[in-house]
């Protein structure tokens, strides 16, 4: 609404002639529009930015027509990081000034600030520094002061210069209206009657004005439009608390479209800020003007995040406000919570945790290293490192800064270092490069282990190992000595004893022989019974032998098959299973590492056990077979004889040790231990399973790699 529109119609005064009145109008006039014009020119926007700078190049979007390159160059000007001016000419048209130079732009950054569907990125705060009021308060004191002036030089000139005035007033209107913003439109002013052009001219004025107050309350559109492209929330609040004003990232932050939040105020997002507490938060920001704070925010979907606002207090025409910027700080609160967590792990670490600079300077001291060498933090810091190095060692202290300043970490170096009441105490040292946000080597971080008690476990067990190892070389020696007087025994046995074996037995088959028509049945019973004795002894000695052979002989170790070894060893067997009905199955036998005299000696015993077993068996069936999982070869041999009591089954493996009477089965009883003693040489292990009357299965495991003190023979 025109400003003229308030202003009442006056009649002017009888007592003073109407010309002399219109002169004094339009001296006042011209002096009100002249101070008008200077502070409109003076209405500055401020863009400021903490960006760098980078090169402005505003000349060349103003005389482009292509929006997408205004853009550009608006936000390079945005992000230039200077002050720009902004200021209106008389055509209405914004002219940018950085510095002292005066670009050369058009009304082209008008429209690229107004555009819709793109913003220009990094519009920091835009402030409006006159408004209307200022400008009054500005323009009056001149436009009266000219008045007076002009009214004393007009009383005595009125009647020299009446027509002369007449004659401009047409001029001085053009001069307004080409003053006002967007060509406002003036009427022209009759021809006649002085007092009619006076109103008019009044009325001009108070157009004037309207429109320089229109011209300025379009600015706080610009200050909307820079808030929307701010990188924090931004919230214009009343007293009351609600929202007369938020930005497109406080709606993004929160979830809310802008008339959501619009109809709502700050309880709704602020569980922290009931009534009574707003109340005294609005209180504090009038006295104080501005207040930063952490609080809680609450979103649409109802989660709860941290926030960092900046609230400022505002009065604007009578009006008063709180603008509030908040900045979600989870991730900053996330690591902040990180840091605190290993501040508490390096304040309660038992290590001495230090940092130092290259030149070796202690710069942080923890309580794990008060603890360790006894000065406090006060103490240790701004001191050189050395303080805590023997002299000895300091040479090692260097050669560690200087891998830590090519960038290279010292892991677990063992030293020793010197505590403050003297002591040297025994230690482990990390140390890695500390470097700059530009990853620059700056200083060192220093972990120290205290370990002297480690050192002294290491030195006791270092006693006790060259004690059993002192022990071992007695006992090899012993058995050693052992080994040679068994080996004597083996020789008298297979010497000595099989003698007079052979002589009882010898003389007793020719007493049989020659005498057998003198001696009746029992004297030639008794004759067989000599005879069996002697040869059932003369195999205990052969099964002695054998079991101290399977002890004592070296292992030499080759590839054996295993299937072939098992079909020789049937053969050989022949006479032992002669006119009985055995079925044997050799299933897939996986190929051995071993001794092959020794394991021949397994299958042997194996097989015979089980030949033996099944005797009461009219047709009986012996399985052999194997398997492998790569790492170990099993191995069994399963019959369907007799079998054996399970409670008994750990008697099997002893050295005469027998489940069966020998008037059941023949034999020594040292068969099954030479093949636990052959199988355990080699690394393995072998046991068994049965059950009476359902048959056993003997199982015995190698592995597939030989033992580290076996010798290995290639065939």
């Amino acid at each position: 609404m025109p400003h003229s529109q308030h202003l009442p119609n006056r009649r002017l005064s009888s007592s003073v002639p109407r010309s002399i009145l219109a002169l004094i109008l339009i001296a006042a006039a011209l002096s009100f529009a002249s101070e008008l014009r200077h502070a409109r020119n003076a209405a500055t926007l401020n863009i400021e930015h903490l960006l760098d700078t980078v090169e402005l190049s505003a000349s060349l979007a103003a005389e482009s027509g292509d929006r997408e390159l205004g853009i550009q160059v608006l936000e390079r000007l945005l992000n230039s990081g200077l002050v720009v001016h902004a200021g209106l000419d008389d055509n209405g048209k914004l002219h940018l000034h950085r510095s002292a130079d005066r670009l050369s732009s058009t009304d082209t950054i008008v429209r690229l600030l107004n555009s819709k569907d793109r913003s220009p990125a990094g519009i920091g705060r835009l402030t409006v520094r006159p408004s209307l009021a200022w400008v009054i308060r500005e323009a009056l004191p001149g436009a009266l002061l000219g008045a007076i002036s002009a009214t004393v030089f007009i009383v005595t000139t009125a009647w020299l210069v009446l027509r002369i005035v007449r004659s401009s007033l047409q001029s001085i209107s053009n001069t307004l209206r080409s003053m006002a913003v967007d060509d406002w439109p003036c009427p022209p002013p009759p021809a006649s009657h002085r007092g009619a052009e006076a109103s008019k001219l009044l009325e001009a004025i108070g157009g004037l004005l309207d429109l320089v107050q229109r011209r300025l309350q379009k600015q706080p559109v610009l200050l909307g439009f820079s808030l929307n492209l701010a990188r924090e929330a931004a919230y214009l609040i009343g007293p009351q608390g609600q929202f007369q004003y938020v930005n497109d990232e406080a709606c993004r932050l929160l979830g809310y479209t802008r008339e959501e939040l619009l109809a709502r105020g700050i309880r709704d997002i602020a569980p922290d800020y009931p009534a009574e507490r707003w109340a005294s938060h609005w209180s504090e920001l009038q006295t104080r003007g501005a207040l930063v704070f952490e609080t809680r925010h609450r979103a649409k979907d109802g989660h709860i995040f941290p926030v960092e606002v900046a609230a400022s207090y505002l009065e604007h025409e009578g009006l008063t406000y709180n603008l509030a910027l908040a900045r979600d700080i989870t991730e900053r609160k996330a690591e902040e919570k990180a840091l605190m967590h290993y501040a508490a792990i390096i304040a309660s670490s038992d290590d001495a945790i230090i940092g130092k600079t290259l030149d070796g300077i202690v710069t942080s001291w923890n309580a794990g290293a008060e603890r360790m060498f006894g000065y406090r933090a006060a103490e240790a810091q701004g001191r050189h490192i050395t303080f805590l190095i023997p002299a000895p060692y300091w040479d090692e202290e260097k050669a560690i800064l200087g891998e830590i300043s090519r960038g290279r970490s010292v892991n677990h170096y063992e030293t020793v270092r010197s505590t403050k009441d003297g002591h040297l105490i025994d230690v482990s040292v990390t140390v890695s490069p500390l470097r700059d946000g530009q990853g620059k080597v700056v200083g060192a971080a220093k972990i120290v282990r205290d370990i002297t008690e480690r050192k002294k476990s290491e030195e006791e067990l270092r006693k006790h190992r060259e004690h059993l190892e002192e022990l071992v070389a007695r006992r090899t020696a012993a058995l050693e000595a052992a080994n040679r007087e068994l080996e004597a025994f083996s020789y008298s046995v297979s010497h000595d004893l099989r003698t007079p074996l052979r002589a009882i037995d010898g003389f007793s088959r020719m007493l049989a022989k020659k005498y057998e028509a003198q001696l009746d049945p029992e004297a030639q019973r008794l004759i067989k019974v000599v005879r069996g004795s002697a040869a059932r002894m003369s195999q205990l000695i052969d099964d002695i032998l054998a079991f101290s052979r399977a002890g004592r002989l070296e292992l030499r170790l080759a590839p054996v098959d295993m299937a072939q070894l098992v079909r020789t060893v049937w053969l050989d067997l022949e006479p032992l299973r002669a006119d009985r009905d055995i079925c044997l199955e050799i299933r897939p036998l996986p190929p051995a590492l071993g001794d092959p005299t020794l394991l021949r000696q397994v299958w042997t015993n194996l097989l015979a056990n089980a030949v033996k077993f099944t005797l009461s068996r009219a047709t009986a069936h012996i399985t052999v077979g194997g398997t492998t999982d790569g790492a170990t070869h099993l191995y069994h041999v399963q019959d369907d004889g007799v079998g054996f009591e399970p409670a008994y089954v750990h008697k099997l493996f002893g050295v005469f040790q027998r489940l069966h009477g020998v008037e059941e089965f023949e034999g020594t009883g040292i068969g099954l231990a030479i093949v636990k003693r052959v199988v355990t040489r080699h690394g393995g292990r072998v046991w068994a399973e049965g059950n009476p009357g359902q048959g056993a299965t003997f199982k015995f495991a190698l592995p597939a790699r030989p033992p580290a003190n076996a010798d290995f023979e290639t065939p």
